[in-house]
């Protein structure tokens, strides 16, 4: 998880020095230009933000379903093995 951390840390960082490096460049004080600024910084930033939710919330579904299908065999498992049990105390008993 830390090289994840790192990494994300790193990309905000570049992301940072670009959005400083643009502001520097545009006409300091005027309004408008640094709007506009904080409008491409959204266009960059927020489709990598639903990327990175769409595929976390991928990988969650695909380890809700494994669990749930664990579940339900070890349910069944234990549901045969429990009626071979009485079976056979029946039988033998």
């Amino acid at each position: 998880m830390s090289y994840i951390r790192a990494s994300i840390v790193r990309w905000f960082e570049e992301i940072a020095e670009k959005t400083m490096e643009k502001l520097k460049s545009t006409h300091k004080g005027t309004l408008s230009t640094l709007m506009s600024s904080l409008t491409n910084i959204g266009d960059v930033v927020f489709p990598y933000i639903s990327h990175f939710t769409d595929v976390l919330s991928r990988r969650l579904n695909k380890l809700q379903f494994t669990m749930i299908e664990s579940m339900l065999l070890a349910s069944l498992w234990f549901g045969v093995i429990a009626i071979l049990l009485v079976v056979v105390t029946i039988l033998l008993g």
